[in-house]
């Protein structure tokens, strides 16, 4: 075995690591246009910057749709939402990962079932699933880590065979493709991070991605408080592997306008308890 630089063998590498994060002369301009723009909260939602981006990075990685967002936790969170999540529901998860994947759980009121990682890849290890799945089991949340690949073949088959939603973890996975498609793009939703370590940064920030139209509408309908979602979902968007609460609102004739007076409630709500 060789001898290791700090114990007084050869480094591997004596050139220091480039700063990060790296910019242009372009950052600063887009900086500069969204400053003097003066529409800094991205409202109305979405503005300009934001469905530009959201549409272009969801295409890259091979959804249809793509909402940005202000983190990866929040991603998480809202694609928990969509896929009807309520509380006591079960969601299994890797037992190795950063707490922002399974914090949304915990917000939600579900329980987070940890499964052991592969020793190979230190992701969900897929071999293992099947005997943490009870019938409350809603959701596995498996996490792309460091650029490595949960094995989303076998997860999906698990899931689609139990009709059970697969929320991808891709904070470390940003242009990573598994089967020749993009980190995100397999399972009902991938969520992304974009904080300051992040393969791709805006500082701070997130991105949840999907090709149904109706997850992409309750997506909408929670991000976007006191207002309806912005497009109508098809009755038959529906894809097959979700196990939705029968209680989650459903697409059907009149479903933006049923959001919309739900959202108008609690934010009314919302005010009354803050006068």
């Amino acid at each position: 075995m060789a001898k290791l630089a700090i114990t007084g063998g050869k480094p591997v590498r004596r050139k220091p690591f480039a700063a990060w994060p790296v910019y242009s002369r372009r950052e600063s301009q887009a900086l500069e246009k969204v400053l003097r723009s003066q529409n800094w909260g991205g409202y109305p939602f979405p503005n300009t910057h934001a469905s530009a981006f959201a549409a272009k990075f969801a295409k890259a990685q091979g959804a249809k749709y793509g909402i940005a967002l202000a983190n990866g936790t929040v991603a998480i969170e809202v694609a928990l939402k969509a896929i009807g999540i309520q509380p006591g529901d079960e969601v299994i998860v890797p037992a190795y990962t950063w707490e922002g994947t399974v914090g949304p759980v915990l917000l939600l009121n579900a329980v987070p079932v940890f499964v052991d990682v592969d020793p190979e890849t230190y992701c969900l290890d897929a071999r293992l699933i099947e005997q943490a799945i009870t019938p409350k089991t809603r959701a596995i949340l498996p996490v792309h880590l460091a650029m490595n690949f949960a094995d989303l073949d076998e997860i999906l088959r698990i899931a689609r065979s139990r009709n059970i939603a697969v929320i991808e973890d891709c904070a470390h996975a940003h242009g990573g493709r598994w089967r020749n498609k993009g980190a995100g793009a397999s399972g009902d939703f991938g969520c992304f991070s974009f904080q300051s370590s992040k393969l791709m940064t805006s500082g701070e920030g997130g991105a949840v991605i999907t090709s149904s139209l109706e997850y992409y509408e309750r997506t909408q309908s929670y991000v976007v408080t006191a207002s309806s979602a912005l497009t109508i979902a098809s009755p038959n968007s529906r894809p097959p592997s979700s196990k939705l609460n029968s209680s989650a609102c459903r697409s059907k004739p009149g479903f933006a306008r049923k959001t919309w007076s739900i959202s108008r409630s609690v934010s009314s709500a919302r005010r009354a308890w803050a006068s």
